[in-house]
């Protein structure tokens, strides 16, 4: 009898698990009934990516409970991608992209997709100065960005501003 309970209760852990994906709060162009959504997310991902300007065509943010997810992208070779935990979020405060105190500066994370290299944020700073969740955010990235091998470039003065409307 335990081994039924236990199994019962590991499978309705798996299925909410499993059942939990990312949220993507990001809009289709037309709801089922074939008819335009009046729903989008506007806004701008922009800053200085290895010197040159970087502006992404597309944007999105959202995320599952606490994680949220910021993104721009050009396309498929080349992204920024920046996630942080919000439970802690202090607006205006500087974080460090530091993997020694990752809590104490919301576990941030960015990954970043410059001519088809992967890379990662190996010091820099993030600052989000507004936010309300899946409704608003604002803030700006700065970053030395590396592959660990052989690609290290700068990331300045990323600044992002998204609106789901």
């Amino acid at each position: 009898m335990k081994t039924i309970k236990k199994l019962t209760i590991l499978f309705l852990v798996t299925l909410f698990i499993t059942s939990c994906g990312k949220i993507d709060i990001t809009p289709d162009d037309k709801d089922d009934t074939g008819s335009s959504s009046s729903s989008k997310i506007s806004g701008t991902m922009k800053g200085t990516l290895d010197g040159k300007t970087w502006q992404a065509k597309t944007i999105s943010f959202g995320g599952p409970f606490a994680l949220i997810d910021v993104s721009g992208k050009v396309d498929d070779s080349n992204s920024i991608s920046f996630q942080f935990i919000e439970n802690k979020l202090e607006l205006n405060k500087t974080y460090q992209f530091d993997t020694k105190n990752g809590e104490a500066n919301l576990n941030g994370n960015l990954l970043v997709k410059f001519n088809s290299n992967t890379l990662f944020a190996k010091n820099g700073t993030f600052k989000i100065t507004k936010y309300k969740k899946g409704q608003v955010i604002e803030g700006e990235l700065n970053a030395d960005l590396s592959n660990y091998i052989d690609i290290d470039i700068k990331l300045e003065a990323c600044k992002f501003s998204m609106e789901y409307k």
